[in-house]
Protein backbone atom coordinates (compact mmCIF):
# COMPACT_ATOMS: atom_id res chain seq x y z
CA UNK A 1 0.00 0.00 0.00
CA UNK A 2 1.59 3.70 -1.06
CA UNK A 3 0.90 5.27 1.92
CA UNK A 4 2.05 8.92 2.43
CA UNK A 5 2.02 10.06 6.00
CA UNK A 6 0.07 12.83 8.07
CA UNK A 7 4.25 13.48 9.44
CA UNK A 8 4.56 16.97 7.95
CA UNK A 9 1.44 18.54 9.53
CA UNK A 10 1.98 21.57 12.20
CA UNK A 11 6.05 21.52 10.49
CA UNK A 12 5.45 24.07 8.33
CA UNK A 13 2.91 26.91 6.84
CA UNK A 14 0.93 26.32 4.02
CA UNK A 15 2.58 27.40 1.01
CA UNK A 16 -1.04 28.31 -0.43
CA UNK A 17 -3.58 30.32 -0.04
CA UNK A 18 -6.86 28.73 0.11
CA UNK A 19 -10.18 30.68 -1.25
CA UNK A 20 -13.60 29.60 -0.61
CA UNK A 21 -16.80 30.57 -2.56
CA UNK A 22 -20.22 29.81 -2.23
CA UNK A 23 -23.47 30.98 -3.75
CA UNK A 24 -25.51 31.06 -0.61
CA UNK A 25 -29.57 31.45 -0.72
CA UNK A 26 -31.53 34.60 0.68
CA UNK A 27 -31.44 35.15 4.17
CA UNK A 28 -35.10 34.84 5.11
CA UNK A 29 -35.89 32.02 5.34
CA UNK A 30 -34.90 31.25 9.35
CA UNK A 31 -33.66 27.93 9.13
CA UNK A 32 -32.03 28.30 5.80
CA UNK A 33 -30.58 31.60 7.69
CA UNK A 34 -29.36 29.51 10.45
CA UNK A 35 -28.06 26.58 9.11
CA UNK A 36 -25.81 29.20 6.30
CA UNK A 37 -24.32 31.14 8.96
CA UNK A 38 -23.12 27.83 10.88
CA UNK A 39 -21.61 26.95 7.35
CA UNK A 40 -20.04 30.32 7.16
CA UNK A 41 -18.63 30.58 10.49
CA UNK A 42 -17.30 27.17 10.42
CA UNK A 43 -15.20 28.30 7.44
CA UNK A 44 -14.24 31.53 9.01
CA UNK A 45 -12.64 29.07 12.09
CA UNK A 46 -10.42 27.09 9.52
CA UNK A 47 -6.77 27.40 10.15
CA UNK A 48 -4.94 29.47 8.60
CA UNK A 49 -8.24 31.16 8.08
CA UNK A 50 -9.62 31.66 4.12
CA UNK A 51 -10.17 34.38 1.91
CA UNK A 52 -13.83 33.78 1.50
CA UNK A 53 -16.23 34.67 -1.37
CA UNK A 54 -20.06 34.77 -1.53
CA UNK A 55 -21.74 35.33 -4.61
CA UNK A 56 -24.46 37.07 -5.30
CA UNK A 57 -27.01 39.85 -4.50
CA UNK A 58 -29.75 37.77 -2.55
CA UNK A 59 -31.03 39.14 0.70
CA UNK A 60 -28.82 39.21 3.62
CA UNK A 61 -25.83 38.03 1.30
CA UNK A 62 -23.91 41.70 1.69
CA UNK A 63 -25.20 41.93 5.43
CA UNK A 64 -22.98 38.46 6.48
CA UNK A 65 -20.03 39.80 4.58
CA UNK A 66 -19.85 43.10 6.21
CA UNK A 67 -20.61 41.37 9.41
CA UNK A 68 -17.93 38.86 9.02
CA UNK A 69 -15.50 40.74 6.83
CA UNK A 70 -15.76 38.51 3.69
CA UNK A 71 -15.97 39.57 0.22
CA UNK A 72 -18.92 40.00 -1.50
CA UNK A 73 -19.16 39.68 -5.48
CA UNK A 74 -22.83 40.62 -6.04
CA UNK A 75 -23.15 40.35 -9.66
CA UNK A 76 -23.31 36.62 -11.03
CA UNK A 77 -24.32 34.89 -13.94
CA UNK A 78 -27.35 33.03 -14.06
CA UNK A 79 -29.80 31.00 -16.20
CA UNK A 80 -33.37 31.58 -16.72
CA UNK A 81 -34.63 30.22 -13.69
CA UNK A 82 -32.21 32.54 -11.70
CA UNK A 83 -29.61 29.74 -10.69
CA UNK A 84 -25.93 30.78 -10.52
CA UNK A 85 -23.71 29.21 -13.18
CA UNK A 86 -20.60 27.81 -11.83
CA UNK A 87 -18.54 28.54 -14.83
CA UNK A 88 -18.94 32.62 -14.51
CA UNK A 89 -18.53 31.98 -10.22
CA UNK A 90 -15.29 29.82 -11.06
CA UNK A 91 -13.54 32.53 -13.16
CA UNK A 92 -14.57 35.50 -10.89
CA UNK A 93 -13.13 33.63 -8.03
CA UNK A 94 -9.70 32.88 -9.62
CA UNK A 95 -9.53 36.46 -10.67
CA UNK A 96 -9.64 37.27 -7.01
CA UNK A 97 -6.68 35.39 -6.15
CA UNK A 98 -3.43 36.28 -6.45
CA UNK A 99 -1.12 33.43 -7.33
CA UNK A 100 -0.95 30.73 -9.69
CA UNK A 101 -0.26 28.54 -6.13
CA UNK A 102 -3.60 29.66 -5.35
CA UNK A 103 -6.03 26.65 -4.35
CA UNK A 104 -10.08 27.37 -4.97
CA UNK A 105 -13.04 25.37 -2.55
CA UNK A 106 -16.46 25.70 -4.13
CA UNK A 107 -18.72 25.30 -1.60
CA UNK A 108 -22.60 24.68 -0.86
CA UNK A 109 -23.16 27.18 1.35
CA UNK A 110 -25.09 24.98 4.02
CA UNK A 111 -21.92 22.81 4.45
CA UNK A 112 -20.06 22.96 7.73
CA UNK A 113 -16.44 21.88 7.64
CA UNK A 114 -13.76 21.19 10.51
CA UNK A 115 -9.89 21.27 11.18
CA UNK A 116 -9.56 18.14 9.18
CA UNK A 117 -10.58 19.54 6.02
CA UNK A 118 -7.83 21.95 6.58
CA UNK A 119 -5.43 19.31 7.54
CA UNK A 120 -6.19 16.93 4.09
CA UNK A 121 -5.82 19.97 1.63
CA UNK A 122 -2.99 20.34 3.17
CA UNK A 123 -1.71 16.79 2.35
CA UNK A 124 -3.14 17.07 -0.69
CA UNK A 125 -1.46 20.65 -2.08
CA UNK A 126 2.26 19.26 -0.46
CA UNK A 127 1.62 16.61 -2.99
CA UNK A 128 -0.15 17.01 -6.13
CA UNK A 129 -0.25 19.99 -8.35
CA UNK A 130 -3.63 19.16 -11.02
CA UNK A 131 -6.31 17.28 -8.68
CA UNK A 132 -9.89 17.55 -7.48
CA UNK A 133 -10.73 16.50 -4.06
CA UNK A 134 -13.58 16.63 -2.31
CA UNK A 135 -15.55 14.33 -0.32
CA UNK A 136 -19.23 12.40 1.03
CA UNK A 137 -21.16 14.62 3.34
CA UNK A 138 -22.91 14.00 5.87
CA UNK A 139 -26.63 14.63 6.51
CA UNK A 140 -27.54 16.21 10.15
CA UNK A 141 -30.00 17.96 11.77
CA UNK A 142 -29.17 21.10 13.06
CA UNK A 143 -31.56 23.56 14.10
CA UNK A 144 -30.03 26.12 16.45
CA UNK A 145 -27.23 28.44 15.41
CA UNK A 146 -24.06 27.46 16.69
CA UNK A 147 -21.91 28.54 19.40
CA UNK A 148 -18.44 27.94 18.13
CA UNK A 149 -17.56 27.58 21.85
CA UNK A 150 -14.12 25.34 22.31
CA UNK A 151 -15.01 21.86 21.67
CA UNK A 152 -17.75 22.41 19.20
CA UNK A 153 -15.99 20.27 16.91
CA UNK A 154 -15.99 17.45 19.14
CA UNK A 155 -19.23 17.79 19.91
CA UNK A 156 -20.96 18.39 16.67
CA UNK A 157 -18.69 14.71 15.70
CA UNK A 158 -20.46 13.18 18.06
CA UNK A 159 -23.65 14.13 16.97
CA UNK A 160 -22.61 13.10 13.41
CA UNK A 161 -21.55 9.78 14.93
CA UNK A 162 -24.94 9.17 17.05
CA UNK A 163 -27.45 10.76 13.89
CA UNK A 164 -25.88 11.34 10.56
CA UNK A 165 -26.16 9.40 7.94
CA UNK A 166 -23.42 9.80 5.34
CA UNK A 167 -24.74 10.59 1.61
CA UNK A 168 -24.24 8.12 -1.14
CA UNK A 169 -21.24 8.09 -3.59
CA UNK A 170 -22.42 10.16 -5.82
CA UNK A 171 -22.65 13.42 -3.40
CA UNK A 172 -20.22 16.17 -3.22
CA UNK A 173 -20.62 19.17 -1.79
CA UNK A 174 -17.19 20.82 -1.91
CA UNK A 175 -14.09 20.96 -4.76
CA UNK A 176 -10.94 21.54 -3.61
CA UNK A 177 -9.03 22.66 -6.80
CA UNK A 178 -5.83 24.52 -7.66
CA UNK A 179 -6.15 27.83 -9.54
CA UNK A 180 -6.33 27.24 -13.52
CA UNK A 181 -7.42 23.68 -13.52
CA UNK A 182 -10.73 23.59 -15.39
CA UNK A 183 -9.68 26.20 -18.54
CA UNK A 184 -13.33 27.19 -19.93
CA UNK A 185 -16.19 25.54 -17.99
CA UNK A 186 -19.81 24.92 -19.34
CA UNK A 187 -22.29 26.79 -17.27
CA UNK A 188 -23.68 24.09 -15.29
CA UNK A 189 -26.69 25.37 -12.76
CA UNK A 190 -25.05 25.04 -9.38
CA UNK A 191 -26.73 23.26 -6.73
CA UNK A 192 -28.78 21.15 -9.34
CA UNK A 193 -27.84 17.34 -9.92
CA UNK A 194 -24.98 16.02 -11.89
CA UNK A 195 -23.23 19.10 -11.56
CA UNK A 196 -20.66 17.38 -9.40
CA UNK A 197 -20.80 14.13 -11.08
CA UNK A 198 -19.73 15.96 -14.33
CA UNK A 199 -16.47 17.61 -12.66
CA UNK A 200 -15.13 14.49 -11.78
CA UNK A 201 -15.77 13.18 -15.23
CA UNK A 202 -13.86 15.69 -16.11
CA UNK A 203 -11.06 15.88 -14.16
CA UNK A 204 -10.21 12.44 -14.70
CA UNK A 205 -10.46 13.00 -18.27
CA UNK A 206 -7.82 16.03 -18.22
CA UNK A 207 -5.26 13.19 -16.34
CA UNK A 208 -5.58 14.97 -13.04
CA UNK A 209 -5.81 13.16 -9.73
CA UNK A 210 -9.27 12.65 -8.51
CA UNK A 211 -9.22 12.91 -4.39
CA UNK A 212 -11.91 11.54 -2.03
CA UNK A 213 -11.39 12.54 1.02
CA UNK A 214 -14.07 10.80 3.12
CA UNK A 215 -12.31 8.56 5.40
CA UNK A 216 -10.59 11.71 6.63
CA UNK A 217 -13.05 14.60 6.97
CA UNK A 218 -16.35 14.82 8.67
CA UNK A 219 -18.15 17.46 6.38
CA UNK A 220 -21.40 18.10 7.31
CA UNK A 221 -24.80 19.11 5.24
CA UNK A 222 -27.44 20.43 7.35
CA UNK A 223 -30.67 19.00 6.37
CA UNK A 224 -33.41 21.33 4.75
CA UNK A 225 -36.36 21.14 2.68
CA UNK A 226 -36.43 21.76 -1.08
CA UNK A 227 -39.04 23.89 -3.15
CA UNK A 228 -41.76 21.67 -4.46
CA UNK A 229 -40.41 21.74 -8.01
CA UNK A 230 -36.84 20.37 -6.74
CA UNK A 231 -37.90 17.91 -4.15
CA UNK A 232 -38.24 14.41 -4.57
CA UNK A 233 -37.39 12.32 -7.83
CA UNK A 234 -37.43 16.19 -9.38
CA UNK A 235 -33.71 16.74 -8.09
CA UNK A 236 -32.54 14.50 -10.45
CA UNK A 237 -35.14 15.07 -13.89
CA UNK A 238 -35.28 18.63 -13.69
CA UNK A 239 -35.23 21.01 -16.55
CA UNK A 240 -31.20 22.13 -15.11
CA UNK A 241 -30.37 18.99 -14.19
CA UNK A 242 -30.95 17.16 -17.28
CA UNK A 243 -29.34 20.27 -19.05
CA UNK A 244 -26.35 19.79 -16.70
CA UNK A 245 -26.05 16.17 -17.84
CA UNK A 246 -26.02 17.78 -21.43
CA UNK A 247 -23.59 19.89 -20.85
CA UNK A 248 -21.34 17.43 -19.00
CA UNK A 249 -21.71 15.50 -22.70
CA UNK A 250 -24.19 12.98 -21.81
CA UNK A 251 -24.86 10.47 -18.93
CA UNK A 252 -21.31 8.76 -19.90
CA UNK A 253 -19.91 11.73 -18.74
CA UNK A 254 -20.53 11.21 -15.05
CA UNK A 255 -18.56 9.78 -12.37
CA UNK A 256 -19.23 9.22 -8.49
CA UNK A 257 -16.11 8.96 -5.55
CA UNK A 258 -16.22 4.89 -6.54
CA UNK A 259 -13.80 6.38 -9.93
CA UNK A 260 -11.71 8.06 -7.04
CA UNK A 261 -7.88 7.88 -7.62
CA UNK A 262 -6.38 8.45 -4.12
CA UNK A 263 -8.02 8.22 -1.10
CA UNK A 264 -6.79 10.20 1.82
CA UNK A 265 -7.41 8.58 5.47
CA UNK A 266 -5.75 9.22 8.71
CA UNK A 267 -2.88 7.30 7.73
CA UNK A 268 -2.57 9.53 4.43
CA UNK A 269 -3.01 10.18 0.85
CA UNK A 270 -3.10 5.82 -1.04
CA UNK A 271 -4.02 5.09 -4.62
CA UNK A 272 -6.52 3.60 -5.28
CA UNK A 273 -6.19 1.48 -7.95
CA UNK A 274 -9.71 -0.10 -8.13
CA UNK A 275 -11.28 3.40 -8.46
CA UNK A 276 -8.27 4.43 -11.00
CA UNK A 277 -8.98 1.24 -13.53
CA UNK A 278 -13.14 1.83 -13.32
CA UNK A 279 -13.05 4.94 -15.30
CA UNK A 280 -11.87 2.92 -17.76
CA UNK A 281 -15.52 1.09 -19.37
CA UNK A 282 -13.62 -2.10 -20.50
CA UNK A 283 -11.24 -2.30 -17.48
CA UNK A 284 -14.43 -2.86 -15.10
CA UNK A 285 -14.57 -6.61 -15.27
CA UNK A 286 -10.82 -6.00 -14.52
CA UNK A 287 -11.32 -3.82 -11.14
CA UNK A 288 -13.56 -6.82 -10.07
CA UNK A 289 -11.39 -9.28 -10.31
CA UNK A 290 -8.70 -7.58 -8.15
CA UNK A 291 -11.32 -6.83 -5.89
CA UNK A 292 -11.78 -10.54 -5.15
CA UNK A 293 -8.15 -10.93 -5.44
CA UNK A 294 -7.51 -8.55 -2.96
CA UNK A 295 -10.53 -10.19 -0.79
CA UNK A 296 -8.77 -13.61 -0.76
CA UNK A 297 -5.42 -12.62 -0.49
CA UNK A 298 -6.20 -10.87 3.03
CA UNK A 299 -6.05 -13.63 5.06
CA UNK A 300 -3.21 -15.19 3.37
CA UNK A 301 -1.39 -12.44 4.09
CA UNK A 302 -2.57 -12.04 7.73
CA UNK A 303 -1.67 -15.88 8.21
CA UNK A 304 2.08 -15.16 6.57
CA UNK A 305 2.32 -11.52 8.90
CA UNK A 306 2.33 -9.22 5.83
CA UNK A 307 -0.67 -7.37 6.79
CA UNK A 308 -0.96 -3.68 8.35
CA UNK A 309 -1.13 -3.68 12.14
Amino acid sequence: MQYELFRTFGNSQPHFMLTLFASPKAFVDSHIATIQRNAIRSWIRLEPRPRVILFGNEIGTAEICKEFSLTHIPEVEVNEFGTPLLNDIVRKAEACSSSSADLLCYVNADIILMSDFSRAVELVAARKSRFLMGARPWNLDVEQELSFEDGWEEMISAQVAADGQLRSERSCDFFVFPRGLWGDLPPFAIGRAYFDNALLHRVRRMGGALIDATPATVSIHQNHGYPRHLGGVAMLDNTEALRNVALAGGPGRRLTWKSSTYLVSDEGLRFNTLGFLRFFGPWSRTSKLLRQFIDVAKPVKRILGFSRS
